[in-house]
């Protein structure tokens, strides 16, 4: 078992993160990341892999869309939800 502390901020994200992935909690989200470090780390530093800092920058970038997509989400739902408040 692994526990890992996150702000509330934090975790906000990382729930928007996985609602936009179809993933049911951060708990999975976590599994799956793991898997996928896992899966992809086979012993190669990027400096042995010709293009390695090319898809480093890829994922990273992909990382941080996915974020952004969380945090367009979460403000969608703020946004929204100050607006029924508002009719109400």
């Amino acid at each position: 078992m692994i526990s890992v502390r996150v702000s509330r901020e934090e975790y906000e994200l990382l729930k928007a993160s996985y609602e936009a992935r179809g993933i049911r909690s951060v708990s999975e989200l976590a599994r799956d990341a793991m898997q996928h470090f896992l899966n992809h780390d086979n012993g190669n530093t990027e400096a042995s892999q010709p293009h390695g800092d090319c898809e480093a920058k890829i994922r990273f970038l992909d990382a941080r869309l996915n974020s952004l997509q969380g945090e367009l989400a979460q403000l969608s739902r703020l946004v929204a939800n100050n607006l029924v408040r508002k009719e109400s």
